[in-house]
C-alpha cells in the first residue's frame, strides 16, 4: 500500500505496509490534505498500480479517492548476462559473455587448448556452470561463482560430462553422454547420479521444477517437479541437441541439430515444428525476460536471439563461430 498527500505538491507515493490481505489502517490522517490511495501488484520483477481501489477510511472528515491511477512507471525489464561456449579454433575452446543483454558477446578468457567445454547453465544465485568433456585432459564440471571471475573446477570426477541444466530452488543437473544424469541439491556439494546410461545431448530445467532432457537420436525425458525418474515423452527421434524454458510462458525449446527448432508450447502436450531454417543447433538458453537464444556449431554459425519468445529469430550479429554450450539466468 502506497500514499501520497497533495500538500505540498510534488510529492512521491511513500510505502505504508506490503500484506497480501487487503486491509490496513492508515497512520492519524489530517482533515486539511486529500489522500489518494493505489495498490501495487509485483509480478515477478514487473510491477503494476490498479486503476482504482475501494476503501473504508474513517478520519471524521471525507477523504477523496481518485478514480484515476497514477501513470505507472515503465515496466522493468530484468537483463540478465548470457553465455555461449565456444571451439574457436581445433581444440582450442574460450567462453564468450554478452552482459546484460546489451551488444556482442566478448572473450572472457576461459578455455584454452584442450579444455573441451560443453553444455551450461546458470543457477537462480547468478553462479554459472560449464561442463567439460573427457578427452587429452579430465572432465569435470567447473563453476563460477557469482558470475565473476574464473571458472573453477568442482571435482566431480574424469566423465564425459556434456549437458547442464538449473531449476528455481537451486538444483544444478548435469548429464554424462553415454552415462547417467547427476544432480547437485541446492547448488551445494558433490553432483549424485539419479539417472541410467543414454547419449545426453540437451538439457533444461523449467519454472515448474521440471527439468528436461534430450538423447541423441533418440526421445526426449522429463522429471516432473525435480522428482522420480526421467520419463520419455514420446517423441519423433531426432538429432535433439540443446534444450531451453521460457520463465514467461513454460515453453520447452529444444533443437535438431541440422534441423528445426521444436517447442511444446507451455510445458503441454509434443513438440511442434516452429519453422527455424536449418541450422546446426548445438545449445540453447533462455533469459528471465523471455529471450531465447540458439548458438550453432560450424564454420558457418552464430548465435541467434528470438526476442520475448515472439517471431523469428535473428542473427545478434556476432561473428561466425563454433558453439558448444549457452547459458543465462532464467530464475
Amino acid at each position: 500500500m502506497f500514499w501520497k498527500s497533495n500538500v505540498p505538491a510534488g510529492q512521491e507515493y511513500v510505502l505504508l505496509a506490503t500484506t497480501n490481505v487487503f486491509s490496513y489502517t492508515t497512520p492519524d490522517l489530517e482533515s486539511s490534505k486529500t489522500y489518494y490511495f493505489y495498490v501495487r501488484a509485483n509480478v515477478g520483477m514487473t510491477y503494476f498500480y490498479s486503476n482504482v481501489v475501494e476503501l473504508f477510511v474513517s478520519c471524521g472528515k471525507g477523504v477523496v479517492l481518485s478514480s484515476t491511477p497514477p501513470s505507472p512507471p515503465p515496466a522493468q525489464i530484468p537483463f540478465v548476462d548470457v553465455y555461449a561456449a565456444s571451439e574457436i579454433s581445433s581444440g582450442t575452446f574460450d567462453i564468450f559473455k554478452q552482459d546484460a543483454q546489451d551488444g556482442l558477446f566478448y572473450s572472457i578468457g576461459q578455455g584454452g587448448s584442450n579444455v573441451s567445454w560443453r553444455g551450461m547453465c546458470a543457477a537462480p544465485n547468478g553462479d554459472v556452470y560449464v561442463a567439460r568433456e573427457q578427452g587429452a585432459f579430465p572432465g569435470d564440471i567447473y563453476k563460477q561463482s557469482g558470475g565473476v571471475g574464473d571458472f573453477v573446477a568442482l571435482g566431480q570426477g574424469n566423465l564425459r560430462w556434456y549437458v547442464m541444466g538449473a531449476v528455481p530452488n537451486g538444483d544444478i543437473y548435469a548429464g554424462v553422454y553415454s552415462g547417467g544424469i547427476y544432480k547437485q541439491t541446492g547448488g551445494v556439494g558433490n553432483f549424485s547420479v539419479l539417472e541410467v546410461n543414454r547419449d545426453w545431448f540437451g538439457m533444461t530445467g523449467d519454472a515448474l521444477g521440471n527439468v528436461y532432457a534430450c538423447v541423441n537420436s533418440g526421445d526426449i525425458y522429463i522429471r516432473t517437479g525435480g522428482s522420480g525418474n526421467f520419463v520419455a515423452l514420446g517423441q519423433t527421434h531426432r538429432t535433439w541437441r540443446g534444450m531451453c524454458a521460457s520463465p514467461k510462458n513454460g515453453d520447452i525449446y529444444c533443437a535438431d541439430y541440422g534441423g528445426d527448432i521444436y517447442v511444446r508450447f507451455g510445458g503441454v502436450g509434443d513438440f511442434v515444428s516452429i519453422g527455424f531454417p536449418s541450422m546446426a543447433i548445438r545449445d540453447m538458453a533462455a533469459t528471465m525476460n523471455g529471450d531465447i537464444y540458439a548458438a550453432g556449431y560450424g564454420a558457418a554459425t552464430n548465435i541467434v536471439i528470438r526476442t520475448r519468445g515472439v517471431g523469428n529469430f535473428i542473427p545478434t550479429g556476432d561473428p561466425n563461430r563454433s558453439y558448444v554450450g549457452m547459458a543465462a539466468r532464467a530464475y
